[in-house]
């Protein structure tokens, strides 16, 4: 069944290594913010990094609930998706409000901190696209 296949590919090697260039990327972002810049700057993109990595991780959780309602259930997972994401987004704008209006947290450096899923990714497919053209000797991902 397609929906089998599926939950059984969010065990993919791949999920592992941005998971891993996720959790690298907002270290060295929350070093050098620590290093160069004022503890604002720094708690900005701590707060920032550590809401993008929080919602990138309870993505994981999201899709196999969902996708064990369609296994049980037969439906879609429309509503339960919709209303979990929804929920979501509202916690993230309230955490993010709250920063932002408190002034401990400075704007810059949250935004610099929600980037770094987005940074991970990238990293990461740049770093398959060389791979796979032979642009660097190294082993090639399985």
């Amino acid at each position: 069944m397609q929906v089998e296949r599926i939950v059984n590919n969010l065990d993919d090697p791949l999920r592992d290594l941005l998971s891993r260039d996720v959790a690298a990327v907002y270290l060295i972002a929350l070093a050098l913010s620590l290093i160069f810049f004022s503890k604002e700057v720094a708690l900005g993109v701590m707060a920032g990094g550590g809401i993008g990595l929080y919602s990138f991780m309870s993505l994981r959780k999201s899709l196999e609930r969902a996708f064990s309602f369609m296994l049980n259930s037969g439906g879609g997972p429309k509503g339960y998706m919709l209303v979990r994401h929804y929920l979501k987004l509202t916690v993230v704008f309230l955490l993010l409000l709250l920063l932002m209006k408190d002034g401990r947290a400075d704007t810059l450096g949250l935004v610099t901190g929600l980037f770094v899923v987005p940074a991970a990714f990238i990293y990461r497919a740049v770093r398959l696209y060389i791979l796979n053209f032979g642009l660097i000797a190294e082993e090639r991902p399985r």
